[in-house]
């Protein structure tokens, strides 16, 4: 996909250091997993990923890069389980010099238009832990309405939910 300022795209190994590089800053995993500390661990994560997530589902998590190449994040879809049923969930991550400048914002939207047309998925979900404000304040300018709270893994969520 493309947007305004962003290409959308696939992962690939080569934009491992760069993802490193992002998510070396701590407020980055404040809220969310990291990368595999060993990048030969991330690497086969990554390979296997490439395999398995995209052809077969057509979606999964992607880069974030500027038109002039930069990469300043990744977006993108994933499976859960919600209430006992299959859910696509939307997930995002900005590193800390590109924050509050609008990209995450343009990436979601296009991430929730994407589910919508291509995919035909009526409810795009986001589980956001309730400290986590900045990524409320972004659900909720994109759309997105909380719906209640679920655990996952002994951790609670705030679940926001797209439905229009």
């Amino acid at each position: 996909m493309e947007t305004e300022r962003l290409i959308i795209r696939e992962i690939c190994l080569d934009d491992l250091d760069a993802l490193y590089d992002i998510y070396s800053d701590s407020s980055i995993t404040k809220y969310m997993e990291g990368l595999y500390e060993d990048h030969g661990e991330e690497e086969e994560f990554t390979r296997a990923y490439i395999k398995n997530m995209y052809g077969f589902y057509g979606y999964g998590i992607w880069i974030l890069q500027k038109k002039d190449g930069t990469i300043i994040g990744r977006a993108g879809l994933s499976n859960r389980e919600y209430n006992g049923e299959f859910c696509i969930e939307a997930g995002y991550v900005i590193g800390v010099p590109y924050q509050r400048q609008g990209y995450a914002t343009e990436a979601l939207n296009a991430i929730v238009m994407y589910a919508k047309r291509e995919l035909e998925v009526k409810k795009v979900y986001s589980f956001i832990k309730e400290e986590n404000l900045a990524s409320i304040r972004l659900a909720k300018r994109c759309g997105f309405e909380r719906e209640g709270s679920a655990f996952d893994n002994d951790e609670e969520y705030e679940v926001y939910v797209h439905e229009k």
